[in-house]
């Protein structure tokens, strides 16, 4: 039996049912847009009551109260290994394996990024999976192992990809967070955490958005861009699960009073800029 999409959104669904969408109700959760970017939401939540930043809340309190804020952003540590958290990349792989025995390809990684860029709310486009896989994929994916250990997993498994078709097509490799947690600070050297806060700062070959990760400590306003819109999708998912304002930008009006100044470019990398080029943020 074929389930239509619906048009509501999980929101909708909470203030009509008092819950968000669950298994064993008529539309399946997986069918609402931005169905995961709820439960993150809700994640960030928690970890707030415990004593961690909630960026969520802060992102949303802006947005709400359409003023700037009175304090930096809640300091967010980004680990050096994604060793060091077994459960969230062991997480990500068996996504990733469960994608490769639903469309039977390399593209599995492709896939899994279209499915939770769906789920994050970003992105218009209904995944391409069969709805048995896709529900293996809803019981599966867990976010909260990568907010305990925060680290670009998505990058690091895109670069282990090198050479199996579509999923690094570009060759793309991250710089380790070490090093640009190095350059941010090099670069975005200031005392006055409220001038940074308004400070642009931009990553012209953006990967999937390390720079702008560490940059997420001083500024709201980042921008990027990257030839190959599978980065593009890994850096939102990224900023979704750790830097809201990153995927979902806050309003131009916002900074009007801002003084201006020069972007702050975050990148070492010459490379050519290309017409076809996949723009992250306008």
């Amino acid at each position: 039996m074929t389930v239509a999409l619906t048009r509501q959104t999980p929101g909708d669904f909470f203030l009509e049912h008092g819950r968000l969408p669950r298994i064993g109700d008529p539309i399946p959760p997986w069918h609402f847009r931005g169905w995961l970017l709820a439960y993150i939401i809700e994640l960030h939540e928690q970890l707030g009551r415990m004593g961690w930043g909630d960026r969520w809340g802060y992102h949303l309190s802006i947005r709400e109260s359409m003023n700037l804020p009175d304090h930096p952003p809640p300091e967010i540590v980004f680990d050096r290994h994604a060793a060091h958290s077994a459960a969230a990349l062991k997480n990500v792989e068996k996504c990733i394996d469960i994608c490769f025995h639903g469309c039977g390809s390399w593209s599995a990684f492709n896939e899994l990024l279209r499915w939770l860029a769906w789920g994050c709310g970003f992105s218009y486009d209904f995944p391409q999976l069969s709805e048995k896989t896709q529900e293996q994929l809803y019981r599966t994916y867990d976010a909260k192992p990568a907010l305990l250990a925060p680290y670009d997993y998505l990058g690091q498994l895109m670069s282990e990809y090198k050479g199996k078709g579509w999923a690094n097509r570009n060759g793309f490799y991250p710089t380790p967070h070490e090093v640009v947690e190095l350059m941010s600070r090099m670069t975005i050297a200031n005392d006055d955490w409220r001038e940074l806060l308004t400070q642009i700062v931009c990553d012209p070959c953006v990967g999937t958005g390390r720079m702008l990760l560490h940059a997420s400590n001083f500024s709201l306003r980042l921008h990027g861009n990257d030839i190959d819109m599978m980065c593009v999708l890994a850096t939102k998912i990224n900023g979704c699960l750790y830097a809201p304002w990153l995927t979902f930008p806050l309003p131009d009006s916002l900074f009007a009073n801002a003084p201006e100044s020069e972007p702050i470019i975050l990148t070492y990398d010459e490379r050519p800029k290309y017409q076809n080029q996949a723009v992250l943020f306008g």
